[in-house]
């Protein structure tokens, strides 16, 4: 409840911007993820990481990591992992298959090796990375607000104590800052939304 009216949050939802998108399809992906061990809830999963990947591409470093971790985590890393991490990143391939040729850059043979190249070049030209973590730590706050992050600690610290879901949750957190401090360049606070679900 808090979190839905945190200043940041209320700042970019009238804007056309793509990270609220990505953080709904991240949030059910790993919604479904959670009911997957023990529903099968593999293909709404799978659907929902795709749709996340193609709203934000620097998630293709976070969900296949967090799912990976919590599978091993819990002692779980099997077939079913891959499976986990394989689907989604197929559905996701789909995209540059269908478009590209559909848009003249290129045939269904070259369609996925110029969208890889395309992708890697835009990470590799862009040098405004800030790699301290104080920097992305220090946007968190100003985008939480002081009181949810206070919250927030607590909640980590009982993260530490307790089993079940709230390890999947410091995964997928600090996989997240890591992937925000080291792999995405660009440094804005409306890229730290992926990271709100876990602090709640």
């Amino acid at each position: 409840f808090c979190f839905a009216f945190t200043p940041i949050l209320i700042h970019y939802v009238p804007m056309a911007k793509e990270d609220l998108p990505a953080l709904f399809w991240l949030a059910s992906a790993f919604y479904f993820y959670l009911r997957d061990r023990g529903k099968g809830d593999l293909a709404c999963f799978s659907l929902c990481g795709a749709m996340a990947i193609g709203c934000r591409y620097n998630l293709l470093a976070v969900l296949p990591p967090v799912v990976i971790l919590s599978d091993l985590s819990k002692q779980q890393l099997g077939r079913r992992t891959l499976y986990r991490v394989a689907v989604p990143l197929c559905l996701f391939a789909l995209f540059p298959l269908m478009v590209y040729p559909w848009l003249g850059f290129t045939d269904c043979v070259g369609a996925l090796p110029k969208f890889i190249g395309e992708l890697f070049a835009g990470w590799s030209t862009n040098v405004q990375a800030a790699k301290s973590p104080w920097l992305v730590l220090f946007y968190l706050w100003r985008a939480f607000s002081l009181p949810l992050c206070c919250l927030a600690v607590l909640g980590l610290i009982d993260s530490f104590k307790e089993r079940g879901k709230h390890s999947f949750y410091l995964i997928w957190l600090i996989v997240g800052l890591l992937v925000q401090t080291y792999v995405v360049q660009g440094k804005e606070v409306r890229y730290l939304f992926i990271l709100f679900p876990p602090l709640c």
